[in-house]
C-alpha cells in the first residue's frame, strides 16, 4: 500500500542518488526544471517538431538487410539486429546531491531498453571491449590499481594527480569518435566491409538518438548518450586516441610520468618533478581540439581515486577503502524476503573487499568496525562477523 502510495504521488520524484547509492525524493516541480534546464543547451540536444521513426526504422532495416547480404551479417545476427517494433528512449537524470543537496544538477541519463538501436548498441560493443583492454591506460578496477601500485617504491619528488574528464561522454564529436574508433579497429585482423558495417552501424546509433521526456521528441546532437551499451567502450577509445596524440606523448612530460592509468573518465598519475611541472602538464591537456577540458587535484601526500584512499608511507604505497560522504546504508536488510544465501554473502563480500583494499592492519581493523555498525543496523547476526579475518 505505501508503494502505490509513493507511485500514485505526481508531487514528487524518486531517484537513485548519482553517488553513493542513496534514494533521493526531490519535487517533481524542482526535478523537471533541473531536466529542463540540461536539455536546453542547444550544443547537445534539438527539439523534433515531427516523430522521425518510421524513416529510422526504414533505413535502419536497410542498413541490417545490406550488411546481410553482403555476407557481414549471419542469419542469427540478422535476426538479433531486427528490430520492427522499437520502443521510444526516454530521458531521465540522476540528482547529483554531492554537489548540492538543495538544488542538485543532475546526471543526463538516455534509457533505450527496447529502443531501435537497442541491439544494435550491443552487438558493436561486443567488438569494441577487447580494443578497450590493450589500451596502454586502461584500468579493469581498484585491484588492479593497487597491484600496479605495490611495484612503486615512492620517492621525495613525486606527487600524486587525480583528472577528471568534465562532461566526457555528452562531449565527444560523433565524427571525431567514429574516427578514433577505426583507428583501433584498422589495427585489427577484421575483414575491411565489417569494420565499415561496424563503423556505419556506430555513427547510425549517435545520430539517430532521439527519445522523449515529458511529452516532447529530442535529438542528441552531440556525443553519446549514457544508457546505451556501446557507450563506456566508445568513450574509452575517444580517449586512448586523445592519448597517443596529446601532451602525454612528449618527452618532456613522458618521463616525469611515473604511473599513468585511467577508468573511463577518472585518471590516476603518479608525477615524478615539482608542482609547477605538474600545473604546466594539466594546462597543456586542457589546451586541446578534442573537446575535452579536465577538473584536476594535485597532492604529494595522499589521493582518493575510485574507492580507494591512497598514500605513501617511507618508500611504500599504502591504500584502504574510501568511504563517501554521500555513502548511504544500502545493506540488505537480515530480515527482508531476499534468498538467506545472497544475504549471508554480504558480510563475506564486504569483509573480504576492504581486506584487499587495506595495506595496512590497523586500517583493516578500523574499517572492520564500520563495516559491523552498518551490519547492525541491517539486522545481520554478529555470528557473521567471523568473515572478518
Amino acid at each position: 500500500m505505501a508503494l502505490e502510495d509513493l507511485r500514485q504521488n505526481t508531487d514528487i520524484v524518486i531517484r537513485q542518488a548519482d553517488k553513493g547509492g542513496g534514494v533521493v525524493v526531490q519535487n517533481r516541480s524542482d526535478y523537471i526544471e533541473e531536466a529542463l534546464n540540461i536539455l536546453s543547451d542547444m550544443r547537445y540536444y534539438k527539439i523534433l517538431k515531427e516523430d522521425p521513426t518510421q524513416s529510422f526504422v526504414r533505413d535502419y532495416h536497410h542498413m541490417i538487410k545490406e550488411a546481410y547480404e553482403r555476407n557481414i551479417l549471419n542469419k542469427t545476427e540478422k535476426r538479433f539486429l531486427s528490430n520492427p517494433a522499437p520502443t521510444m528512449a526516454l530521458f531521465y537524470h540522476l540528482p547529483k546531491v554531492h554537489k548540492n543537496c538543495e538544488k542538485p544538477p543532475g546526471r543526463p541519463i538516455i534509457s533505450g531498453i527496447g529502443s531501435l538501436t537497442c541491439h544494435l548498441s550491443h552487438y558493436i560493443d561486443l567488438f569494441l571491449q577487447d580494443l578497450v583492454k590493450s589500451l596502454p591506460s586502461y584500468l579493469r578496477d581498484s585491484t588492479q590499481l593497487i597491484e600496479e601500485l605495490r611495484d612503486i617504491e615512492w620517492e621525495d619528488n613525486y606527487s600524486f594527480i587525480s583528472l577528471d574528464v568534465n562532461s566526457l561522454y555528452s562531449n565527444i564529436d560523433h565524427e571525431m569518435g567514429v574516427n578514433a574508433v577505426g583507428f583501433y579497429l584498422a589495427k585489427t585482423e577484421m575483414l575491411p566491409e565489417q569494420r565499415d558495417f561496424l563503423l556505419k552501424g556506430l555513427k547510425f546509433i549517435l545520430e539517430h538518438n532521439v527519445f522523449i521526456f515529458e511529452g516532447v521528441l529530442y535529438l542528441q546532437l552531440l556525443g553519446t548518450a549514457m544508457g546505451t551499451r556501446v557507450a563506456p567502450s566508445f568513450a574509452n577509445l575517444f580517449m586512448g586516441r586523445f592519448e597517443s596524440s596529446s601532451s602525454l606523448s612528449k618527452p618532456v612530460f613522458y618521463d616525469k610520468i611515473r604511473l599513468y592509468k585511467r577508468f573511463i573518465d577518472d585518471l590516476i598519475i603518479i608525477w615524478k618533478g615539482t608542482e609547477e611541472e605538474a600545473t604546466q602538464f594539466i594546462k597543456e591537456l586542457n589546451n586541446n581540439t578534442w573537446g575535452i577540458t579536465f577538473t584536476s587535484q594535485i597532492n604529494k601526500e595522499k589521493m582518493v581515486f575510485l574507492d580507494l584512499e591512497i598514500s605513501h608511507s617511507g618508500k611504500k604505497i599504502i591504500t584502504k577503502s574510501h568511504f563517501k560522504k554521500v555513502d548511504s546504508n544500502g545493506f540488505l536488510d537480515f530480515n527482508s524476503a531476499h534468498y538467506k544465501k545472497w544475504k549471508v554473502n554480504i558480510p563475506h563480500s564486504q569483509f573480504y573487499r576492504i581486506r584487499k583494499n587495506c595495506t595496512r592492519e590497523s586500517d583493516y581493523v578500523a574499517q572492520s568496525k564500520i563495516l559491523k555498525r552498518k551490519f547492525k543496523e541491517k539486522k545481520i547476526p554478529e555470528k557473521f562477523d567471523k568473515w572478518c579475518i
